[in-house]
């Protein structure tokens, strides 16, 4: 997590601006979704046809797959933050950091592989 001779001071740093910069991120990444969705592909009906049809363009999984990313940083480093108010020792601080990586790690996993199918065009 922290390379040698990062200081906990430092590291906190990053994450705040990481914060921000996923949070406008995620505007960004949702304003495109609905602009790309409703205005460049004119699309009728939402059903699984439509929505394969929609996965299967690259532009629409970028879309797609960065809003996800930034959505569980953000929501994981959130999380992380709110918990470590509570004034944890420094190891139980780590063990928080390297639990909410873990479990953000595996649910953007598991958000790529949902939406797998649909790219594959195999759903």
């Amino acid at each position: 997590m922290m390379r040698s001779g990062t200081s906990v001071r430092e590291a906190g740093t990053w994450l705040w601006i990481l914060q921000r910069v996923t949070g406008v991120g995620m505007l960004l990444f949702v304003g495109l979704h609905i602009w790309y969705t409703h205005f460049a592909l004119d699309v009728g009906a939402l059903n699984a046809e439509e929505i394969t049809g929609r996965l299967q363009r690259l532009t629409f999984v970028i879309i797609d797959y960065g809003l996800l990313i930034f959505v569980m940083f953000h929501a994981m480093n959130g999380l992380r933050n709110v918990l470590l108010d509570f004034s944890f020792a420094a190891r139980r601080r780590r063990l928080v950091s390297w639990v909410l990586t873990i479990v953000g790690a595996a649910w953007t996993g598991f958000g790529i592989w949902g939406l797998w199918p649909f790219i594959a065009g195999t759903a």
